[in-house]
């Protein structure tokens, strides 16, 4: 393995920080290396997190696309018709689709579901918001847990990139 390959993705977390910038901090920090796969994989590291009861496809080809129950979880870092369109299918297939997307593309997503003539039939969620509340749901609301918690996702984000991609520079240190 070569240098980059191990270098993992650091990220300073201060204690005294919110939820919320621990996240924007870790999406930053992961920006030049993940083309969608950190987002992707965080995603599922939480929603595996959040029901535990569900076994949660770590491998590469369904990241990003997360089925649980009657809803489909599209996550992506770039928003396009074509995905709109799979929104569409899932609404078809008497699914509920969830679109999360980074915070500054939530108006393209919606901009492209109007354009399908679906804007009122889905969820459009920024990336950032989205995992930042599931810390303080999955936290019950108490600001000590939430570090634990976001350790808690961030180890299960590390085990499915070890189980799933050969770019192993894609984890994440833990805070």
């Amino acid at each position: 393995m070569n240098g980059f390959q191990e270098q993992r993705i650091k990220v300073e977390v201060d204690h005294q920080d919110s939820p919320q910038r621990w996240v924007e901090s870790i999406l930053a920090a992961a920006r030049a290396k993940s083309s969608s796969l950190v987002e992707q994989y965080l995603v599922g590291a939480y929603l595996q997190k959040r029901f535990p009861e569900i076994e949660i496809p770590t491998f590469p080809a369904s990241a990003g696309n997360y089925i649980i129950g009657s809803s489909t979880y599209h996550v992506t870092t770039v928003s396009s018709r074509a995905l709109i369109r799979k929104c569409k299918e899932d609404l078809s297939a008497g699914k509920h689709p969830v679109l999360i997307v980074p915070r500054d593309k939530i108006g393209v997503a919606r901009s492209h579901a109007e354009a399908e003539g679906i804007e009122e039939r889905l969820s459009v969620f920024g990336i950032e918001d989205y995992l930042t509340m599931g810390i303080i749901g999955i936290s019950d609301g108490e600001q000590a847990r939430f570090l634990e918690t976001l350790r808690d996702i961030l180890r299960e984000y590390n085990q499915w990139i070890e189980t799933a991609e050969t770019d192993q520079s894609l984890k994440i240190d833990t805070p």
